[in-house]
């Protein structure tokens, strides 16, 4: 072990591998799968619910180590960091979202639907949001920050 990292930020550091082999790996390799049986919207967050998989996996069945470690501070919290990897994260994502619109605006339209997919839509979002959400923050904020 490099004396100047210790166990912990080994261990984040394979939780983050592994989340992003799921992430980018497995989750669009399994959407592609999944595209003709699934709505669009369960396509695109099959690479989020992989992402858990993987977190689940690296953090609690490899290494051993209880999840509530991924969101437990110990050190204080360094709001430059912070401001850094959010704002590092938003223009990442304003970048592609121009790059993607600007190749296929195809994709991009208006929600119309009738009422009975309208309800199934807000209860498969009711979800899959959280799971979407709360591995998003583990890979791209919370992990990093700690490391």
């Amino acid at each position: 072990m490099n004396r100047f990292m210790g166990k912990k930020t080994h261990h984040l550091f394979f939780t983050l591998a592994v989340g992003l082999l799921f992430f980018f790996g497995v989750g669009p390799y399994m959407a592609l799968l999944a595209s003709k049986i699934t709505t669009p919207y369960i396509t695109a967050n099959i690479p989020f619910l992989a992402l858990a998989v993987g977190v689940l996996l690296a953090q609690g069945i490899i290494l051993r180590e209880p999840l509530k470690d991924l969101f437990i501070e110990e050190r204080p919290w360094n709001w430059k960091n912070a401001c850094i990897i959010g704002l590092s994260y938003l223009g990442g994502i304003i970048i592609l979202t121009l790059i993607s619109f600007t190749l296929h605006p195809e994709g991009y339209h208006r929600f119309h639907a009738p009422i009975k997919e309208r309800i199934l839509f807000i209860i498969l979002a009711l979800i899959i949001t959280p799971i979407q959400t709360t591995g998003e923050e583990l890979l791209f904020r919370i992990v990093p920050l700690k490391i």
